[in-house]
């Protein structure tokens, strides 16, 4: 639909002309009686009411507006339908089309989301009255291939391509119910809080030149990446066809996907800034990542986005996944007896001598004992596999720091998908260039007590006690898991550090957004000791 030729209806004469608790004098029968307005009913009662703050927002969709949802589910259902459908779309929005499938299907939580937002009489009349009138889909689905089927929700194609506006939800039970809701999840840990309070001093800055620019960007660094992904000889035919086929998909992309991300981005900032504290929270079947409106969303948005006006610069960690395997490592080996959680005996305990002090001592010397380190990745490329070139003679067009950046990039998802892929399908497979088998290359990278103890790793039953334990989990994603915890566990402690400085940041799993003048101090903080590193393993950059 064109938004230049199309015109809102007067949404304040139909549905905003009185504040819920407005007082006002009416004439009833020659008499004048002061009456107060409940907006829930819309109709004016004796029932005195104070105003509600309106600080939650969702969208109204063209496609299907206010009074068409007040047609079909009645004035006290508008905003509870309004919220339902935006919610959905939302979370489609979210998925961002590089990390799905092509089709735009979600969760929706029944008891947090559903019930809250529709109410427990009512919620399954609504969700079949929506699925007549076509608006909605819904599936018996899988959220990945482990965990249990589940309803899935999908929205009219409709509603991505029409026009949309911002609307406050004006209902009085529905705030009531979304004030418990937040409140509830603001008080979880104190590092939740701190996110919500820094995401709070967020602001976009932007022209349409801006916005274009960064499009482009995003398309183009996609398009590159898939086509050097489907080039890579240790991914599985699906994948390669599967990124094949998102390169043709950003070809014929939609730039409108990326343009409703960014808008709403800037909602959510907007929202979080008002109370909605749930944009902040913890997936605790990853060990407790923090997620937040920032790190869900395209990269390319963070140009644009300031933190108490100035602009954000990313501190990572360095070579973080193979780092955090060397501390899994030592965790093992125990040296100096530092590490002795219940996880960490438990995994010493099955493991065994199989501690892999071969890679310890190999990693040791090239990180730590050298003055500012050096790139592991790009070791691994220049040292051991340099003769070959993976992605062919590019250097006159390109330059040789772009032949390195894709070479390391792919011996980074080659380290990787050895560290976490399945001893099955990779045993049988030769990589870069069909020059190495899998174990031979293994020994190379991580020596040959380290690939002993990956394998080892991998056969062994572990008790995280975490996350949820769905039918079909596999213990070759043993190593995926324990890097993930030891990530948690190591951000959430120097994420402390930096609250008691009073240095507002925003978190990227393995990594923070800073102000650019804060970025010196914060590295000093990250790179210091801390209680769950007290070898100073993990650093930053």
């Amino acid at each position: 639909m064109n938004s230049k030729d199309f015109k809102w209806y007067d949404r304040r004469e139909l549905f905003e002309r009185y504040e819920d608790g407005e007082y006002m004098i009416l004439n009833e029968n020659g008499k004048n009686v002061g009456k107060y307005y409940n907006y829930d009913l819309n109709k004016w009662d004796y029932n005195k009411r104070s105003k509600i703050d309106l600080k939650y927002i969702r969208y109204e969709f063209s496609c299907f507006d206010d009074r068409e949802i007040e047609k079909e589910f009645g004035w006290n259902n508008i905003d509870k339908i309004g919220k339902f459908l935006y919610l959905i779309f939302k979370k489609s929005i979210t998925k961002k089309i590089d990390n799905e499938d092509g089709e735009k299907w979600v969760y929706i939580d029944k008891n947090e989301d559903e019930k809250q937002i529709l109410g427990n009489d009512y919620f399954l009349n609504f969700r079949l009255r929506l699925e007549e009138l076509k608006l909605i889909k819904i599936k018996v689905g899988k959220l990945n291939r482990y965990k249990k089927e589940v309803l899935l929700y999908r929205l009219n194609e409709r509603f991505y391509s029409c026009i949309k506006r911002e609307v406050w939800i004006r209902n009085r039970s529905l705030n009531k119910k979304l004030n418990l809701r937040y409140k509830n999840k603001i008080n979880e840990d104190d590092l939740i809080r701190n996110e919500v309070e820094n995401c709070k001093f967020l602001e976009i800055v932007n022209g349409k030149y801006d916005l274009d620019r960064i499009i482009d960007k995003r398309i183009k660094r996609k398009k590159k990446e898939y086509y050097e992904k489907s080039r890579y000889d240790f991914e599985g035919n699906r994948k390669i066809k599967n990124y094949e086929n998102k390169i043709l998909k950003y070809d014929a992309i939609n730039r409108n996907e990326i343009y409703d991300r960014f808008e709403l981005l800037r909602l959510n900032i907007k929202e979080i800034k008002f109370g909605e504290n749930d944009l902040v929270y913890r997936d605790k079947n990853y060990g407790g990542r923090i997620y937040n409106i920032i790190n869900c969303v395209d990269k390319e948005f963070r140009e644009l986005l300031r933190l108490d006006g100035e602009k954000l610069v990313e501190v990572d960690m360095v070579c973080g996944y193979v780092s955090l395997l060397y501390r899994l490592f030592k965790v093992i080996e125990n040296e100096n007896d530092l590490y002795n959680s219940e996880l960490d005996i438990e995994i010493r305990n099955k493991v065994g001598n199989v501690n892999g002090f071969d890679f310890i001592h190999y990693y040791k010397n090239l990180i730590y004992e050298v003055k500012d380190g050096i790139d592991f990745y790009l070791f691994i490329y220049f040292n051991l596999i340099r003769d070959i070139n993976l992605f062919g003679d590019k250097k006159d067009k390109v330059g040789r720091k772009e032949v390195e950046k894709e070479n390391r990039n792919y011996i980074k998802g080659l380290v990787i998908n050895l560290i976490n892929g399945k001893d099955e399908f990779l045993k049988n497979k030769r990589f870069v260039d069909n020059k190495y088998d899998y174990r031979g290359l293994c020994e190379l990278i991580f020596k040959k007590n380290g690939f002993e103890c990956l394998s080892k790793l991998k056969e062994i039953e572990i008790d995280f006690k975490f996350g949820n334990n769905y039918y079909g989990y596999e213990k070759y994603k043993n190593i995926s898991k324990i890097l993930n915890l030891y990530e948690v566990e190591i951000m959430n402690e120097k994420s402390k550090l930096l609250m008691r400085e009073d240095i507002k940041y925003i978190s990227l799993f393995d990594g923070l957004l800073v102000k650019e003048s804060d970025k010196d101090r914060v590295l000093k903080i990250l790179n210091g000791n801390c209680n769950v590193d007290k070898e100073g393993i993990i650093k930053f950059k």
